[in-house]
């Protein structure tokens, strides 16, 4: 799996999410209140979600390191949990589908990145 390449397919959902710094403006869903909306937007997020999915499962089986893709991803994942319609309706709502993806938040947790609460 190249994960460069299937990153760059979720690069409209990545802008989208990423808060701004001092050289670029956030995306627009980053700011608060704002979000996935329709139903493609919705496809979009669930999946670029699903390829985080298949991160932890590559960590579970020992092909990937936590510590290397928390240094890499996290922040990747930190935003996606970050984006208050995205957590709320799929992370807290819909948690029984994206388990995987907990599974992936709580172990970067431990790791030491910081999450918005999740319960």
């Amino acid at each position: 799996m190249n994960l460069d390449e299937a990153f760059l397919r979720h690069l409209d959902v990545y802008s989208r999410l990423r808060p701004g710094d001092d050289s670029q403006s956030p995306g627009d869903w980053a700011e608060r209140g704002q979000g996935p909306d329709s139903a493609s937007e919705w496809m979009a997020v669930e999946q670029y979600m699903g390829l985080f999915e298949r991160i932890e499962v590559l960590i579970e089986g020992g092909v990937l390191d936590t510590h290397l893709t928390n240094r890499l991803y996290g922040y990747r994942v930190r935003n996606i949990v970050a984006n208050e319609r995205i957590r709320t309706k799929l992370l807290i709502e819909g948690a029984a589908g994206w388990q995987d993806f907990l599974s992936l938040v709580h172990r970067l947790k431990k790791d030491g990145r910081v999450f918005p609460s999740l319960p």
